[in-house]
């Protein structure tokens, strides 16, 4: 019995139903920080990954016949700080 099997793998699952995505990296100590989408593994933000979420929690008033966003660059930047 291990926390990797017992606690970190069900809660992946977990995410993984309710639609994250989920990188699983084994119950090794992680080696290659490209596996989690890092430069290296003090990169603690995924700005592609977050710039897309914020958009996507931003829609802009038309945003059913385009698909955009209100959010500019600019403003993106500004969310991170």
């Amino acid at each position: 019995m291990s926390e990797y099997t017992e606690v970190e793998q069900p809660f992946q699952q977990q995410l993984k139903a309710l639609g994250w995505e989920v990188i699983d990296q084994g119950q090794d100590i992680p080696s290659d920080p490209a596996k989690s989408q890092r430069v290296s593994f003090r990169q603690w933000l995924l700005p592609e990954v977050f710039n897309r979420a914020v958009a996507a929690l931003n829609p802009s008033a038309d945003s059913g016949k385009n698909g955009g966003t209100w959010l500019t660059a600019k403003y993106a930047i500004g969310v991170k700080s």
